[in-house]
């Protein structure tokens, strides 16, 4: 009696892990396409499985439907970086394409139609996830939704230091840019988002110690204070007010 009861047990628990692992299986586009040997130029699309994506420069919602194969990318279509349009695609699961259907946008025409983008890998880049951090498909975030704030400071004679740091924290897939002037001064400085000062600062100590860079990086995102940083040691600290330091 006890065999019959045990098989029964066994292939009920078959069946739960089964279920399981559809449910949890992401869909079969994810992953990272390319539109390489049409004459559009080489471009990349990628379709993350958190409802998130970006093509070329711009960052993107999706959603199944409206028909089956098909998927809506809500994003920047027609030209306007500012401006939130949608389109349909199609996803063929038997040679893994998409190819954006042959249609205008209501703003206008759209970059990418009637193009045909070609499976490459199911491995998602690892900074997809922080370059999208912020998106969640509104006008406001389509232009990065950035609040800039100073992260970095260069050192005298060390600007290739401060370029060094800002492209590791890009390739990081954080927003990150180079500026000159504060204040009618010309101080070197990267900017990042204040919401990513924490994760920048990860990404940076390490980058500083390992390539023994000089430099000044920012303490925390709600005070002046910034680190200082001379070949790959921390050497003491600097408080700033308007862009300039100040004794401690």
């Amino acid at each position: 009696m006890k065999k019959p009861f045990i098989g029964y047990l066994f292939l009920l628990l078959t069946i739960v892990l089964i279920l399981n692992e559809t449910a949890s299986a992401k869909p079969p586009f994810i992953g990272v396409f390319s539109n390489k040997g049409d004459d559009f130029g080489a471009m990349t699309l990628i379709l993350n499985d958190d409802e998130k994506g970006i093509i070329g420069p711009g960052s993107f919602l999706w959603k199944l439907g409206p028909a089956k194969n098909q998927i809506t990318l809500i994003g920047s279509f027609a030209g306007n970086p500012q401006k939130a349009d949608s389109v349909t695609v199609v996803f063929n699961p038997e040679k893994k394409e998409i190819k954006f259907l042959d249609e205008k946008l209501y703003h206008g025409e759209s970059l990418f139609r009637g193009r045909t983008f070609y499976y490459t890998t199911n491995q998602i880049p690892k900074w997809l996830h922080n370059h999208l951090l912020h998106f969640d498909g509104t006008e406001w975030s389509l232009t990065h939704g950035c609040n800039d704030t100073i992260f970095a400071l260069s050192v005298t004679n060390h600007l290739e230091d401060l370029h060094k740091l800002g492209q590791a924290i890009r390739n990081e897939g954080l927003y990150c840019r180079f500026n000159t002037g504060i204040a009618g001064d010309k101080i070197n400085f990267l900017a990042v988002d204040e919401r990513d000062v924490a994760l920048a600062r990860d990404y940076s100590t390490d980058q500083i110690v390992q390539s023994l860079l000089s430099i000044k990086v920012r303490k925390s995102g709600g005070k002046n204070v910034f680190e200082i940083w001379e070949n790959g040691k921390k050497s003491g600290e600097e408080h700033f007010e308007n862009g300039k330091p100040v004794p401690t």
